[in-house]
């Protein structure tokens, strides 16, 4: 499966983030969609393999205990120190101690600090976020991934090859213990549209089980 942009929920998915953070991202200019921006209400963004590196070194450095706005004011450090790095979050490598964040000067100066002067003790390299990312994006397009909206919830349905029935398999890790099978993605997605509507029907009392 070729890939061309990930969408939100794909990305959620790959990098560990919300919804919200990610849209978040996005209108705080942090890491806006490389492929498609959101053009209004009902817009899809589209988000390259660059841009899920550059969430995932956000999440790192939050993981260290750095607050957005630490994340933000150093970003906008790094762009003015480097005018010609376009996109500092995956050209550069970051490194916290978790009170400030350094990068390593694309010079070979060695550290910049960006916040205030500590030694670092902690990197969140980009070489390694990269190399998790692809990780993901290969395993990803060995199982295709769809959105599906029931009764006003969009479910994630992973679509797996069946080499035996020559078909495809649809699973919803929502609703542990839901598949269908079709031959071919359209008929596995019809089937598991009307799947997890028995089931939240179910769930609600409105079917008798």
């Amino acid at each position: 499966m070729s890939v061309k942009g990930f969408r939100t929920g794909i990305v959620s998915r790959l990098v560990g983030l919300s919804y919200k953070q990610i849209e978040h991202y996005d209108h705080a200019g942090l890491v806006e969609p490389e492929m498609q921006k959101a053009a209004g209400r009902g817009s899809r963004r589209l988000y390259s393999r660059t841009d899920l590196i550059e969430l995932l070194v956000i999440r790192r450095l939050l993981q260290r205990g750095l607050f957005l706005w630490d994340i933000r004011k150093a970003l906008e450090e790094a762009r003015r120190r480097y005018p010609k790095v376009k996109r500092p979050l995956s050209e550069l490598t970051f490194r916290t101690d978790g009170l400030t964040i350094y990068i390593d000067d694309p010079g070979g100066q060695g550290p910049v600090d960006l916040l205030h002067p500590e030694q670092p003790v902690l990197a969140s390299a980009v070489e390694e976020a990269a190399e998790q990312i692809d990780r993901a994006i290969r395993e990803f397009e060995n199982h295709s991934i769809e959105e599906l909206r029931v009764k006003g919830k969009v479910y994630l349905i992973e679509m797996v090859n069946d080499s035996e029935s020559h078909g495809v398999i649809a699973r919803c890790p929502d609703l542990l213990g839901i598949s269908t099978k079709g031959q071919d993605e359209k008929e596995a997605l019809g089937r598991m549209r009307e799947r997890i509507a028995e089931t939240l029907d179910k769930l609600s009392g409105k079917v008798q089980s």
